[in-house]
């Protein structure tokens, strides 16, 4: 076993602690069965030199009786090693899963922006399946395995020292055999996984955006592109089935030659009066036995390493870092809860976004935010929310650095409204509330009659808001989507609230009373709006513009006219829309 399958496996061992109960009572179960297996081919030796060469019926019966009682017992102990092995497996299967996600839900942004969704869905979903294989068909049969080749072993020296060197003088070119499959075994179902992964990524993909393949035409490309990876998940399976193909048959070769050459030899011996016809046929038994434990060794050796693979994948995301930490002692925002930017610079992998940025925005006070595609707004929010950290400079809530605030804590203060709006499989209800149920549902109604839902609310079975909505919501249009984002977001009763894009896509007549909504807040909701159309950025207390991630102009929509800059040349290409 290598250096980082070793680590995988002490790290699997410690997980099934919580379990060790279950792991306990199978090997219990499984050193008991070890012994009964080896009583069976005993009482056969004694029925055939005690009772059959006499002619003994009656003794016969007895070793009959003896021989059911064990194979009931083997039953019995058998049903309680699967039994607990799977409560333990299932168990450990649903701490990973929960320990998947919990980690998955801590872990920054930019993990998310670098790593495909497809990856994480196989990491949780499919790597941690094979952990039911590994426990239920891997751990504790080997065990089980060992025990009955070390029972076997010293069965065979004590009925005959020189067929037992016989019978096990092949095993050190098994091992070396199962060593050189090793790592070529180890190195296939790693390939396995890899394009397992890749495959369930383009699927995911391709499903999600299935809209787009088909209105462009691209069905027969993207098909010829997910054959070449459906061929290439084929190959690897192919490759790590040849090398099985190879190496359970020659381990059945060798148990067949030794067994050839026990019949031989122990033929002699009985034919000369030094071992007994019983204790051959028993030996015999003993040798099939000793290497059916060897062959599945072989066998559960392959689930080993494929679950090995799939340990490596699990871990490799537990150990991935969160990124953005909660301080060991956390500050708390001040009152009044201002929003303070102060010299704040920030890259993307290196690439300057921000650069030098400093604003402040008072409680109540409604700022837009303006400037062409790539300027850095959404950017701002990002950092103001602390999904990425600041390179330079702070950002402050209520005179705290954010960095020094919980993270809860931190983004319970606010509400967002994403230009990207993302609406999850549920009821209508579920997508406003985000399973709050200390939220009033006459006051969520409030809010969605608001922002002018209550049309659509009201088809959706009834207006009782219990219909079942299918996933990311597709059965609504877009303006319908962005009403609903937006009546989440006021729901939840945030202090300050970011709308991205909120109006872009509604009409005239609800973005009016969207409009009407914000301006109630005006006074006691700070709000902070991204915006393009000059109907939204008019009404602000201020209004900053952004360009190549410096803050140029900031003041009202009369002072900025006047000044005739980078915001005035904007109102004039664009007229009711900036760019």
């Amino acid at each position: 076993m290598s250096g980082k399958s070793g680590s995988v496996f002490l790290r699997l061992l410690r997980a099934l602690m919580p379990h060790r109960r279950y792991m306990l009572t199978a090997s219990s179960a499984l050193v008991l069965s070890t012994g009964l297996q080896l009583v069976g081919p005993y009482l056969i030796k004694v029925g055939i030199d005690g009772f059959m060469l006499t002619r003994d019926a009656g003794g016969l019966l007895k070793i009959g009786v003896w021989y059911l009682a064990v194979q009931l017992g083997l039953m019995l102990f058998s049903y309680l090693e699967i039994n607990a092995v799977a409560l333990a497996a299932q168990g450990l299967m649903r701490d990973f899963r929960k320990a998947a996600y919990d980690h998955l839900s801590r872990l920054h942004t930019a993990f998310f922006d670098r790593t495909p969704a497809g990856k994480l869905i196989t990491n949780v979903t499919h790597d941690v399946e094979s952990l039911n294989e590994l426990i239920s068909s891997g751990l504790v049969t080997i065990l089980g395995d060992l025990f009955i080749l070390a029972g076997i072993t010293a069965v065979m020296f004590w009925m005959d020292a020189g067929l037992a060197v016989l019978a096990v003088s092949l095993t050190p070119l098994v091992i070396l055999m199962t060593r050189f499959f090793a790592k070529r075994l180890r190195a296939a179902y790693l390939m396995i996984r890899h394009q397992v992964a890749l495959l369930t990524i383009y699927i995911q993909e391709r499903v999600a955006g299935m809209r787009i393949v088909q209105v462009f035409n691209r069905e027969r490309d993207t098909l010829a592109q997910h054959h070449r990876l459906n061929l290439d998940h084929h190959n690897a399976n192919v490759a790590s089935i040849r090398l099985h193909a190879i190496f359970n048959p020659l381990i059945a070769f060798l148990s067949t030659v030794t067994v050839a050459v026990i019949l031989w030899v122990g033929s002699l011996k009985v034919i000369s009066g030094e071992l007994t016809l019983g204790s051959l046929v028993a030996f015999l038994v003993y040798v099939e036995m000793y290497f059916k434990p060897i062959g599945d060794l072989s066998e559960k050796f392959n689930i080993l390493q494929g679950a090995a693979a799939s340990c490596e994948k699990i871990f490799d995301l537990l150990d991935e870092p969160p990124g953005i930490l909660d301080p060991p002692v956390a500050a708390a925002p001040a009152e009044p809860l201002t929003v303070d930017f102060e010299r704040v610079d920030f890259a993307y992998d290196g690439h300057a976004v921000l650069s030098d940025v400093s604003f402040s925005v008072r409680p109540g006070e409604m700022i837009a935010v303006v400037g062409p595609t790539g300027a850095g707004k959404t950017t701002l929010v990002n950092l103001l929310l602390r999904l990425y950290d600041v390179k330079g400079g702070a950002v402050r809530v209520g005179g705290a650095d954010v960095r020094h605030l919980k993270q809860h804590d931190l983004r319970s203060l606010f509400g967002i409204v994403s230009q990207n709006v993302f609406l999850f499989s549920g009821s209508l209800w579920e997508n406003v509330t985000l399973g709050d149920d200390s939220l009033d549902l006459a006051y969520v109604r409030s809010c969605l009659e608001s922002v002018g839902a209550r049309a659509f609310v009201e088809r959706l079975a009834g207006g009782s808001g219990e219909e079942e909505l299918p996933e990311e919501a597709k059965t609504l249009s877009a303006g319908e989507r962005q009403l609903l984002s937006v009546a989440r977001a006021l729901a939840h009763e945030p202090r300050i609230l970011i709308l991205d894009e909120a109006t872009a896509l509604i009409d005239s007549e609800t973005e009016r009373k969207v409009q009407e909504t914000l301006k109630a807040l005006r006074g006691k909701v700070t709000q902070i709006v991204i915006a393009h159309r000059l109907s939204t950025i008019e009404e602000a207390d201020r209004i900053l513009v952004i360009n190549e991630g410096r803050l140029i102009e900031t003041g009202t929509h009369e002072e900025l006219m006047r000044r005739r800059g980078m915001y005035w040349g904007f109102t004039q290409r664009i007229g009711t829309r900036m760019a």
